[in-house]
């Protein structure tokens, strides 16, 4: 009876720990808007390989987390778990150019948001026209996606004053004939 008892007890140990040890958890990656990435099966005390890292416009992903901590790789899953990408802003520079006029601080700026006019340069004997990233007037309302330098366009006093004087005088000797 005791030898019964015993080979009883020792393959329900044994089934016990066959299909413990055949145990499977799954982990689920919760992207927060990023890219999708499908769950993975792992079996129980084994760990989960990190997968590439998913990607979300406008942001750069700072790691998984399980709760509010970072997710160690190298530990064992003992159960069902969610991951949970996090996210950071993107921060982009804009930088102006005076040209010769007075400094404008650059701004650092959120990936969307927009960039706030600044307070008009001065330089002695120019006025002030605006401000040009490459060739074009910048509209202050465009949402920033990178970083990027702002121009400021001139224009020469002297110049408009010579221009204005010499059309008058054209004008003069036109009218003369």
């Amino acid at each position: 009876m005791k030898k019964r008892f015993l080979v009883f007890l020792l393959t329900i140990i044994a089934v016990f720990t066959l299909t413990s040890c055949s145990k499977k958890f799954t982990v689920t990656f919760n992207s927060n808007g990023g890219t999708s990435i499908d769950p993975v099966e792992v079996k129980k005390g084994k760990t989960v390989t990190k997968p590439a890292d998913p990607t979300k416009e406008g942001s750069e992903f700072d790691g998984w987390y399980l709760g509010d901590s970072k997710y160690n790789f190298s530990s064992a899953v003992k159960e069902d778990i969610t991951l949970n990408a996090v996210w950071k802003v993107k921060t982009f520079t804009i930088t102006f150019t005076t040209s010769g006029g007075s400094s404008v601080s650059p701004q650092t700026v959120e990936y969307g948001k927009t960039v706030t006019k600044p307070a008009d340069p001065t330089r002695v004997g120019f006025d002030f026209k605006g401000w040009n990233k490459g060739d074009t007037s910048y509209d202050f309302s465009t949402p920033v996606k990178e970083s990027f330098v702002l121009r400021a366009v001139w224009e020469d006093r002297k110049s408009t004053r010579l221009n204005s004087s010499h059309a008058n005088i054209s004008y003069a000797v036109f009218c003369m004939k």
